[in-house]
């Protein structure tokens, strides 16, 4: 499941052992992102697109995102094997449901519970019916928050397609990368 070296530095993380990691550099995650272009997201399928320099929210979910799989929050790593691209949609929804549960918790979960979401987020990147078979309260929080995304009204009142059902069994398109769960670019405001 998760590797061993993310579980252990989440673990430092929250003894205070070490650091939150810094923002991921803006040349590695432009590397990534535009990589990442023509691509499926691993967890949905969705054909990823890189806008340079364009902002975004959810107007617009195809958008290849930069995401830590073990969030900073939760004392995720920069290294290659946490990093992942991911359509903004599937960067959103996941994102939206791991706050919810740090809400839970107040934002202090106990480790045992960390550990069980860090090893699902990882899941829900690689194998999403493992992550669906180990972790169903997680993985149900996670498909509500996307069919809520799906099926909200994107700017300008265009509909935002609904996507492909996720793939089942582990990506195919190796690694990807990840970051802060969110955008490539800030908000339009």
């Amino acid at each position: 499941m998760t590797p061993k070296e993310e579980l252990e530095r989440s673990r430092e993380y929250s003894r205070g052992e070490v650091d939150r990691e810094p923002s991921v550099s803006s040349t590695k995650k432009k590397t990534m992102l535009s990589d990442a272009d023509g691509r499926r997201c691993p967890t949905c399928g969705t054909v990823m697109r890189y806008l340079d320099g364009v902002k975004f929210g959810h107007e617009r979910p195809e958008a290849a995102t930069l995401e830590h799989i073990n969030p900073t929050c939760l004392g995720g790593s920069n290294e290659e094997r946490n990093l992942t691209v991911r359509c903004n949609l599937c960067n959103r929804a996941s994102g939206h449901a791991m706050n919810e549960w740090l809400q839970r918790y107040q934002h202090r979960p106990p480790w045992n519970e960390r550990e069980r979401m860090i090893e699902y987020l990882w899941l829900e990147v690689h194998d999403d019916s493992k992550a669906k078979e180990l972790s169903p309260d997680f993985f149900r929080s996670f498909r509500r928050k996307r069919e809520s995304m799906t099926a909200n009204k994107g700017k300008g009142g265009e509909k935002i397609a609904k996507r492909s059902a996720p793939r089942n069994g582990p990506s195919k398109t190796g690694r990807k990368s990840g970051g802060n769960r969110g955008n490539n670019a800030p908000r339009k405001k």
